[in-house]
C-alpha cells in the first residue's frame, strides 16, 4: 500500500465528495480526430443520408473512475515518477484488498446503476434513431426458430454444422409447410416498408437543389435505370451522348424542364426549413451536412422512385 494515501483519500468516497461526483458523472467517449464542423458536436450522419442525434455515453468502468479519482493523489506523493509508474501504482492499489475492501463495493453499486440507466437510454435510443433493417428471409426465420434445438440436439457448438443440418430439415420440408414462414417474411416486409418510409422522411438529410436543367435532365436518364460502366471511357462516350440529346432538345423542352426546376426547388426549400427546425439547425449547420455528404448525396424523385447514385 502506498504510505499516506489513505488519510489523504479518506473523504474521497463520500457521497457528498464534490471530486466523487465530478469523476463518476464523467462519461467516456472513443478519442477521435475533432470534429470539423460544429454540428458533428451534437449529431451523426448515417451512411451518407441520415442526421441523427448522439448516442448515449457510455460510463467509465469502475476501475476508470478509481484511476481519475487517485491520479491526482498519486502523483502528489510521486511528484517524479512517469506516468507508466503512476498507473502501476494505481493498479496494485486496486488489487490491494486491505485498501479498498470498504471503497470498491460502493464504486461498483455506482457504476452499475450508472451501467443499468445507459442501458435503458440505448434501448429508448435505439428504438427511435436506429435504421430499420431487412426482415429475417423464410429461411432464416426457420433458422432462428430451429437453432437452439438443434444445438441441443447434435450436442455441438459449431455455426457451420447446425447450419448445414438446419439447411436439409429445410430443403426436406414441403411447400405447404414453408408457407407459413413465408407469410411471416412477407408480414415483416410490409412493417419495414412502413418503418423505413416513416425513418426517411423524418431523418433523411434534403438533396441539394439542382444546379441547372441540364443536371436535372441527366439524372432523369439514370432514374429507374441499373446502368453499369466497364471503363472510364465508356463512362465519357455515355455522357458526351447525353450532352448531344440535351443540345438537340426544343425550346419547349427545355423550357419544361425549367418548370420542373422551379417545382423540385421550391418543395426541396421546404423540406429542408422542415428539416432545420426538426433538429433545431442554424443555417451554417445546415449547410456543414450538405458540405459532408455532398459525395454520398442520393437523389430522391419526386415520384417516390427508388433512389440512385448522384453523378
Amino acid at each position: 500500500m502506498i504510505k499516506g494515501i489513505f488519510f489523504n483519500s479518506k473523504n474521497i468516497f463520500q457521497s457528498n465528495s464534490k471530486l466523487f461526483q465530478v469523476v463518476c458523472t464523467y462519461q467516456y467517449r472513443k478519442k477521435t480526430i475533432p470534429v470539423p464542423y460544429p454540428f458533428q458536436e451534437r449529431f451523426d450522419v448515417l451512411d451518407g443520408q441520415y442526421l441523427v442525434p448522439k448516442p448515449p455515453l457510455k460510463p467509465l468502468s469502475a476501475y476508470n473512475v478509481f484511476t481519475l479519482m487517485y491520479m491526482r493523489i498519486i502523483r502528489e506523493n510521486y511528484p517524479n515518477e512517469p506516468t507508466s509508474v503512476i498507473l502501476k501504482k494505481l493498479s496494485s492499489l486496486w488489487n490491494d484488498d486491505e485498501f479498498m475492501i470498504d471503497h470498491k463495493l460502493e464504486v461498483l453499486n455506482l457504476i452499475k446503476y450508472q451501467n443499468y440507466q445507459y442501458y435503458n437510454e440505448m434501448l429508448y435510443y435505439k428504438k427511435i434513431y436506429a435504421k430499420p433493417k431487412l426482415p429475417l428471409s423464410s429461411f432464416q426465420i426457420y433458422l432462428k426458430e430451429r437453432y437452439i434445438q438443434v444445438k441441443e440436439e447434435l450436442q455441438t457448438s459449431d455455426i457451420a454444422t447446425i447450419t448445414q443440418h438446419v439447411t436439409y430439415e429445410w430443403s426436406q420440408l414441403t411447400e405447404e409447410q414453408k408457407q407459413e414462414y413465408q407469410q411471416k417474411y412477407k408480414d415483416n416486409i410490409v412493417y419495414f416498408k412502413t418503418a423505413i418510409s416513416e425513418y426517411d422522411n423524418t431523418f433523411r438529410i434534403p438533396m441539394k437543389q439542382y444546379k441547372n436543367i441540364y443536371n436535372l435532365f441527366v439524372i432523369e436518364q439514370y432514374q429507374g435505370k441499373k446502368i453499369k460502366f466497364k471503363s472510364l471511357e465508356e463512362h465519357q462516350k455515355f455522357t458526351k451522348q447525353l450532352q448531344v440529346m440535351f443540345n438537340q432538345l426544343t425550346p419547349q423542352e427545355k423550357q419544361f424542364y425549367e418548370q420542373k426546376k422551379i417545382q423540385l426547388d421550391e418543395q426541396i426549400n421546404q423540406e429542408a426549413e422542415k428539416f432545420k427546425k426538426y433538429f433545431d439547425l442554424s443555417e451554417q449547420d445546415y449547410q456543414d451536412i450538405q458540405k459532408l455528404v455532398k459525395s454520398q448525396s442520393k437523389i430522391k424523385d419526386i415520384n417516390e422512385d427508388p433512389q440512385i447514385a448522384f453523378m
